[in-house]
């Protein structure tokens, strides 16, 4: 087994614990510790040979020893845990590759490209998607004092960029990553100023990233200042920070304090060595002390304006740093002037107006619960506009709670700026460019259910900034903090704020809300403020859940309406605690119930099997047809303690559909007879079978479906060239 000077913290899940194990690769009990996990001897990599060959660098990663060879630490790190549920991986990165220079290449863009590599490696291998992935950035490996000219050569800076570049930002390619920032971490341990003594900060960093990069989890502040773009302001430059992590932001001199007590304090500090520094298209300046004032949540940079990019922290032993009030430091980065981070500020594109059928597409929560970002999404409208659903009739992509952390100043709402850093907006634009339609969430609370702030008192701001951003679809949901006193406050307001949008643009904004469980209280007036509401408790993935959240379902029907749909909540087709026959049955009731159809699996590695259920379009159509005189809606017509039989008379004035229910846990015969369905006891009609899309044949007073398994459903279009009876 070949020995790493790299340390990382991996955080594994089982059903009934949560366990962190700290790995240093120098010590006898980590590497027992393996031993006794895997059983045996493992060759250690960091990149499979695969990942390497396709990198666009592949070529020039430089030959090493057989002790340190081109692949190292993968099997030692993450294959041991195949058996788990890894959250997070942690990763302390090695101060090697920073002397690892290749002719004729940068060296940030080699690296970055390498470290995206690695990750995307490790996730492929794992088999576990997107967990979270947080490094730590390289610190100093010099003295305080080193000369500029020496701190210059170490690759310090380039490294640190390229770490930096792992972390979610506008463009980038690598999702739920994380960097704790360690410019100012430097000091002499007995290894030398290359293995900085400082590990109990570091870890801390590196703790509050895996809070947030993990488990979405906002508080305590996990990260320093977050620059959101830079900016031309008359004659200076102003970079504006994301303002909840830049509170009592402040330049400082860089003083750190070892375990034992001694100190490695800047020798220049910001009084002869500030940190930013411009550049005019020719050559670097620095700015000095006095011209770089630290105003709220921006910095401006005097007499700066005809700059044509920034750059902050390009030193390897950074004298002087920006901390926010909690000792954060702001990252090292390199920025052009005019360029956004976060913000897109393309006008929006008009859609079609007000919706008629129940609305197709995806939501976040079911699979991703918080841990969801903006190249996850992007993927997920990637998927959905080429496996098949966006054909079936598919087009909203919704993400749920967790995409939003704060109000700044004004009141406006903050998208995370760590998850989504090119802004809700720039997600909206890129659903449209696949012909789809995108969505969020908030609550009428002041508070979300992951204590995100909800619209109390903020609807009408909120809906126009989602009318801005193009949003064509708002989940409102009922959770926490204060609140009006009745629901119906919230979603009026909104649905004054979306009419205002609509009359401007042109674009229809489907509403959502929580709850409506009374046809003779809420029902009555609902549908003049919402396009569905929740009649349910959340839908869990089990048998238990579906069918009782469907039977509340069949209790709201005679409020439904083309444009008005009650709704069961989200599908949990594809997700573990159903069988696949009870997937199929799940998807049938929900269909033909008339219920909004949102996915809430993962779409990106979505089974053949989850594609044949959710992709089926006479499946669908069923679902989407207006139903006869707009009941669309269907229902139960007969019921027996082991069986249902559920209809919808369909617009065509000539067809129902039918769905045959087995409630035991065997396979049985079950029979719908026309009488029940409205059809003419006596007439001849076709059946056709929806799932199997084939022609059954033609049955005159009864159909019956034979061997229906346990928990299983027939779905079926009967159609008779005479009037029905009723």
């Amino acid at each position: 087994m070949c020995i790493s000077d790299s340390s990382t913290v991996v955080t594994i899940t089982t059903d009934l614990v949560t366990l962190v194990f700290f790995f240093f690769f120098k010590q006898k009990t980590a590497y027992e510790m393996l031993r006794s996990l895997v059983g045996s001897e493992m060759c250690i990599r960091d990149r499979s040979a695969e990942a390497i060959k396709a990198n666009q660098f592949g070529s020039k990663v430089p030959a090493r020893p057989s002790q340190n060879q081109a692949s190292v630490l993968y099997n030692a790190m993450v294959a041991p845990w195949n058996k788990f549920a890894i959250r997070a991986a942690l990763w302390y990165q090695g101060e090697a590759n920073a002397d690892e220079k290749i002719a004729g290449v940068d060296q940030t863009q080699y690296y970055a490209s390498m470290l995206q590599g690695l990750i995307a490696d490790w996730r492929e291998h794992k088999g576990m998607g997107d967990f979270g992935f947080v490094s730590m950035q390289l610190p100093p490996s010099v003295a305080p004092g080193t000369g500029y000219s020496q701190q210059m050569a170490t690759g310090r800076m380039e490294i640190r960029l390229a770490e930096a570049l792992t972390s979610a930002h506008a463009g980038g390619g690598t999702d739920i990553s994380g960097v704790a920032v360690g410019l100012d971490m430097g000091g002499k341990s007995a290894w030398g100023y290359d293995h900085p003594p400082n590990k109990n900060e570091m870890s801390r960093r590196l703790a509050l990233q895996m809070l947030h990069t993990a488990y979405a989890t906002q508080t305590p502040l996990w990260t320093g200042p977050v620059l959101v773009h830079v900016l031309g302001s008359g004659a200076d430059l102003e970079l504006e920070l994301e303002s909840a992590t830049s509170q009592a932001m402040a330049l400082k001199d860089v003083r750190t304090v070892n375990p034992d007590g001694s100190w490695n304090n800047c020798t220049l500090c910001c009084a002869q060595a500030a940190p930013f520094d411009i550049w005019d298209g020719d050559n670097w300046t620095a700015v000095t002390l006095a011209k770089t004032k630290v105003e709220g949540s921006s910095i401006r940079l005097v007499g700066a304006a005809g700059a044509k990019a920034v750059r902050y922290g390009w030193r390897d032993f950074v004298e002087c740093v920006v901390y926010n009030g909690q000792g954060l430091p702001l990252g090292p980065f390199e920025q052009a002037v005019g360029a956004s981070r976060i913000r897109n500020l393309r006008p929006p594109a008009a859609t079609l107006g007000p919706i008629q059928s129940p609305p197709m597409g995806f939501n976040s929560w079911n699979f991703y619960h918080c841990n969801i970002d903006e190249n996850t999404v992007k993927a997920i409208v990637d998927a959905m506009a080429s496996n098949g659903m966006k054909e079936a009739g598919y087009e909203y992509v919704n993400i749920d709670d967790c995409w939003q952390v704060e109000r700044n100043s004004d009141g406006s709402i903050q998208p995370d700026p760590v998850r989504f850093p090119s802004g809700i907006k720039a997600l909206a634009d890129y659903a449209h460019s696949k012909g789809l339609k995108f969505g969020v969430y908030t609550a009428r609370g002041s508070r979300t259910c992951q204590n995100r702030p909800g619209a109390y008192q903020h609807e009408l701001q909120d809906a126009a900034t989602y009318c801005g951003w193009g949003l064509d679809y708002l989940k409102n949901d009922n959770c926490g903090g204060s609140s009006y006193p009745e629901a119906n406050t919230s979603w009026s307001k909104f649905q004054q704020g979306f009419d205002e949008c609509y009359r401007q643009t042109g674009r229809y904004i489907v509403k959502s809300v929580e709850y409506c469980k009374d046809p003779s209280g809420c029902g009555q007036w609902i549908g003049g403020v919402a396009n569905l509401w929740r009649t349910t408790s959340d839908v869990q993935s089990t048998w238990q859940s579906v069918m009782s959240n469907i039977h509340e379902q069949n209790n709201m029907s005679r409020i439904a309406k083309p444009g008005n749909f009650n709704d069961p909540d989200m599908l949990q087709v594809g997700n573990v605690g159903l069988t696949l026959t009870e997937q199929y049955t799940h998807m049938s009731l929900w269909s033909i119930a008339g219920a909004p159809l949102l996915a809430g699996t993962d779409l990106i590695h979505a089974s053949s099997d989850t594609l044949a259920i959710l992709a089926n379009k006479e499946v669908t159509a069923i679902n989407q047809d207006l139903g006869l005189d707009g009941a669309i809606q269907g229902v139960i017509v007969t019921a027996t303690p082991t069986a249902e039989v559920w209809c919808k008379k369909l617009a065509d004035g000539n067809s129902v559909a039918v769905v045959l229910l087995n409630l035991g846990d065997k396979a049985a015969n079950l029979t719908a007879d026309w009488g029940s369905l409205g059809l003419h006891i006596d007439q001849p009609a076709t059946v056709r079978d929806l799932w199997h899309r084939a022609t059954l044949g033609v049955a005159t007073r009864n159909f019956t479906a034979h061997d229906v398994p346990g928990h299983g459903a027939a779905f079926v279009k009967i159609t008779t060239n005479a009037p029905r009876v009723s």
